[in-house]
């Protein structure tokens, strides 16, 4: 069993990766549009968009263990929370201010809970709901020296049963984790771990037209799935909590492992573009589809409001990027004059 170093492993993002990190704001943007359109089918659609949050958990996992993760391990989870919570206690801050203003009641501890990243599902100011993935994606970085140790021993053992059994044992897990408090933001971690193996074992343009068909045919088939079980037990513990975040990243691994061979050409400037600041159209998007800045009654054109709302999105994303590139270069100066 072999760990897969590519000549170009440590030397940044694969072009796909970006073209996938495009993809999946996009699909964030129209999960949360469709839900403000009037039409129940175009609405219900904004459950298989969703499925942008889950490819970003995964192109996390898959970076880090492409990219690979050493120690010190403090000062690699210190530069991941820099760049996680500056541009989100920028929207916070931002956020917080507006709703002061309009005289909005929240408790204490939501504010609190919201800029400490631990609010999930259910401590989040309101307009900041859709950030439960602050929690997620931060769990999964506290996980990820323990996930980058254990994936070592593996290698070293040079065991395929082990390897097996390791991968298994992931995969079940979120069944039992579905039995715990807010397991939709826990079950992130095994599929993170899932993502992260993936980078440890990638070729570089493996994937062929078949294999990329085959991919993009199961992610199908478990959209198809989850949508036929949602008919018959739509609201039961096994729907929300098992098929529904099943289905999802199955379906995201599919898209993720097609978009490697659909996407092997250099990304398009606006491609990398969108890609870059993809982080931060993800955090300030949603106030702009819904209360408190909501565009989507704007005019009477569902579009028009969805492309005001769209574009009101990329610039504020685009501003605080720059923000967030001054207040690291700063900091990045007062350290070398050190």
């Amino acid at each position: 069993m072999k760990v897969i170093q590519s000549q170009n492993r440590n030397s940044g993002e694969i072009s796909f990766v970006v073209w996938i990190r495009t993809i999946a704001v996009l699909l964030i943007l129209l999960c949360h549009l469709t839900q403000t359109h009037q039409n129940e089918y175009i609405i219900m659609s904004s459950q298989i968009f969703n499925v942008g949050v889950n490819i970003f958990i995964i192109i996390s996992g898959f970076l880090f263990g492409r990219l690979g993760v050493k120690p010190p391990y403090r000062k690699w989870l210190l530069k991941r929370l820099k760049r996680i919570f500056i541009p989100y206690w920028s929207f916070l801050v931002i956020l917080l201010t507006i709703q002061i203003a309009r005289d909005v009641f929240f408790e204490w501890k939501c504010i609190i809970y919201s800029f400490l990243g631990v609010h999930g599902f259910t401590y989040a100011i309101p307009g900041a709901e859709h950030t439960w993935f602050i929690s997620a994606i931060l769990l999964c970085y506290m996980f990820t020296p323990l996930i980058c140790a254990i994936t070592d021993r593996i290698i070293k053992t040079n065991c395929k049963l082990l390897f097996v059994v390791f991968l298994f044992s992931l995969g079940l897990l979120p069944i039992g984790i579905a039995f715990f408090p807010n397991s939709a933001i826990l079950i992130t971690v095994p599929f993170y771990t899932l993502a992260y193996m993936l980078g440890r074992y990638w070729h570089d343009n493996e994937m062929s037209a078949k294999e990329a068909l085959v991919a993009l045919s199961v992610s199908a088939i478990s959209f198809i799935f989850r949508f036929c079980l949602r008919f018959w037990i739509d609201g039961t513990f096994i729907y929300d909590s098992i098929v529904a975040p099943y289905s999802h990243y199955i379906a995201g691994f599919g898209i993720f492992m097609a978009s490697a061979w659909l996407f092997k050409r250099k990304p398009w400037s606006v491609v990398t573009f969108i890609s870059t600041i993809s982080f931060e159209i993800y955090l300030f998007h949603y106030m702009f589809m819904w209360p408190p800045l909501s565009v989507m009654a704007f005019t009477g054109s569902w579009c028009i409001n969805a492309i005001v709302a769209v574009n009101l999105a990329v610039l504020t994303a685009v501003i605080i990027h720059h923000f967030v590139d001054l207040t690291n270069s700063r900091h990045n100066n007062n350290c070398n004059k050190r």
